[in-house]
């Protein structure tokens, strides 16, 4: 990733926080997705009902079956699969494009909230259109007061 990416997206480490599964299970609610390799957390996290994107490897644990990217015992959960040993970069493209429009559905949402908010308000429903704006402003993180 190229450095300025990386400086609009900081990591926000929190792990010196965790003594344990229940902290790890606190820190994982707070998330709005899991993306992670078959480890304990990716489990933790599917079994909380967070949306989890597995990076799996091709000679993958039977759990995770080979026919499907979706999982029987974790309807939340998501698979990308390696499309032979060693591949990784088949998986990250794919993750890295399915994220890069779940982030343009996110400001799409943020767009809706507001003409919604100004039709509310044109119809003189204040309630609602404050309503609509602070929920908008909620979707963005990168605006200050969607962060309060």
């Amino acid at each position: 990733m190229e450095p300025a990416a990386l400086a609009a997206f900081p990591i926000l480490q929190l792990m010196h926080l965790v003594d344990d599964f229940a902290d790890t299970a606190a820190l994982i609610v707070n998330l709005d997705l899991v993306i992670a390799v078959d480890t304990a957390v990716a489990h933790l996290a599917a079994a909380l009902g967070k949306p989890v994107w597995l990076l799996n490897r091709f000679d993958t644990c039977w759990r995770w079956l080979t026919d499907r990217a979706d999982s029987p015992w974790y309807p939340t959960l998501r698979t990308y699969r390696q499309p032979r040993a060693g591949d990784w970069e088949a998986p990250i493209a794919e993750i890295t494009s399915d994220l890069a429009n779940q982030v343009a559905l996110h400001h799409r949402q943020d767009e809706a909230l507001v003409l919604q908010g100004v039709a509310y308000g044109k119809q003189g429903q204040h309630a609602d259109a404050a309503a609509c704006y602070r929920n908008a402003l909620a979707l963005r993180a990168d605006f200050p007061q969607g962060q309060q």
